[in-house]
């Protein structure tokens, strides 16, 4: 239908491409996830551009195929890559996209045994979240006296879950006055953890 209402190339319709892929990759059929996933990456970059965002955004689906579920690393990379360089020219380091191409990467290398780069995507990340962090606090999205996610990783290193919920978690979250523990949204304590 939107091939009829739109035509072959249209964003729209490399938009739809792009769903198919992740529900085949959904579905485990991952040859068929990838051929949709590479129809959208060319229709966008035949409509938009190759640094486009959009072309970004299915180039980073097309990687978490390869990298997750089919085991071709040297592709995925090369994917990760491109998608970084797209977001961090056109939106600075700070673009929210870069997260989910970082953690990529550092699975990939770590599942390669690369462990320099693991390392290294592993610190551009976490820099990725403190200036996240700064961004949103400056921005009024977290409350007084709150640690932010980023914060709160700094102060902790590898304890257990329990551990860190049931001690640390009420005195990171207290504010300095000493009044009672501002509440940790359950994204935030998971992104803690992994």
């Amino acid at each position: 239908l939107v091939r009829q209402a739109f035509g072959e190339r249209n964003v729209q319709t490399a938009k739809h491409y792009g769903n198919l892929g992740r529900l085949y990759q959904t579905l485990r059929r991952f040859e068929e996830a990838a051929k949709y996933h590479k129809k959208a990456i060319e229709i966008k970059e035949l409509i938009v551009g190759k640094e486009d965002y959009e072309v970004a955004l299915s180039v980073g689906h097309l990687a978490s195929l390869y990298n997750y579920d089919m085991e071709k690393y040297c592709e995925a990379e090369e994917l990760y890559l491109r998608s970084i360089a797209i977001g961090r020219r056109l939106y600075g380091s700070c673009y929210s996209g870069l997260e989910y191409d970082y953690r990529g990467l550092v699975h990939l290398y770590d599942k390669t045994g690369q462990f320099q780069k693991r390392d290294l995507y592993t610190g551009l990340l976490h820099t990725w979240q403190k200036e996240r962090d700064k961004r949103e606090i400056t921005s009024g999205l977290y409350p007084p006296g709150f640690f932010p996610p980023c914060e709160l990783a700094s102060h902790t290193t590898s304890v257990d879950l329990h551990t860190f919920l049931t001690s640390k978690l009420p005195m990171l979250c207290r504010k300095s006055s000493g009044e009672s523990p501002l509440l940790l949204t359950h994204t935030a304590v998971r992104n803690q953890i992994t």
